[in-house]
C-alpha cells in the first residue's frame, strides 16, 4: 500500500509540475538542439546527410515575445566530400502564453550570416526565414523542444558565383531558463 501510495504521489507530481513552468519578462534562455537530415540530390545523384547543432541564448521582453541568437554549426556529408558550415542568427519569437499550462507554442522570424568551408573553395551568405515549434517543460525551469524551421540561404564563393538553397528542418532540443 505504501508503495502503491508513493508511485500515485510521484506521477501526480511529474504530472503537476510542468503546469508551474512560464515564461516571464526578464527571463533568459539558454537552449542547445539538434537535427539530421539524409536528403536526396537530384544534381549531382548522390544523398547528402546532415547534422545540424544549434546553441541558442533568448531573453524574454515580455512573458510572450524573446529575441534570441543562434550559433549554429551545420556538418554536410556528400559520401566523397564534407563540408562544414557556421552561422549566426537573430530570432525574434512570438510565445502563445496561456494556451496550455505545460505547453507553449511559438512562431517566429529568423535572419543570419553563414560561411561555408569545404576545403577547396570558401562560401559566405545570409538567410532568412521563419519558425514555428513548442517547448514542452518537464520541469518549471527546463523544457524539451520541436521546432520546425524553413530558410532561405543565399552563399557566394571566392569567384562572386552565387548559389541558393532552400533549408527545411525539425529539430529536438532542451533549454533551461533563469
Amino acid at each position: 500500500m505504501r508503495k502503491t501510495a508513493i508511485l500515485v504521489l510521484a506521477i501526480l507530481l511529474a504530472s503537476v509540475a510542468p503546469c508551474w513552468a512560464q515564461t516571464e519578462a526578464g527571463m533568459s534562455e539558454l537552449g542547445v538542439s539538434i537535427s539530421s537530415q539524409k536528403l536526396e540530390s537530384d544534381e549531382a545523384g548522390t544523398d547528402v546527410n546532415t547534422t545540424i547543432i544549434n546553441v541558442l541564448y533568448g531573453y524574454f521582453f515580455t512573458d510572450a515575445i524573446e529575441l534570441a541568437g543562434n550559433l549554429n554549426v551545420i556538418e554536410n556529408d556528400f559520401g566523397d566530400t564534407e563540408t562544414t558550415q557556421t552561422g549566426f542568427e537573430l530570432q525574434l519569437k512570438y510565445h502563445f502564453v496561456g494556451t496550455i499550462a505545460s505547453f507553449l507554442p511559438y512562431l517566429g522570424v529568423q535572419a543570419g550570416v553563414y560561411g561555408l568551408d569545404d576545403g577547396t573553395d570558401e562560401l559566405k551568405g545570409s538567410s532568412v526565414g521563419f519558425m514555428g515549434g513548442a517547448k514542452y517543460f518537464v520541469s518549471e525551469k527546463t523544457s524539451v523542444n520541436l521546432e520546425y524551421n524553413y530558410r532561405m540561404m543565399k552563399l557566394e564563393d571566392e569567384q562572386d558565383n552565387s548559389y541558393d538553397a532552400t533549408v527545411t528542418v525539425l529539430g529536438i532540443g532542451y533549454s533551461a531558463y533563469f
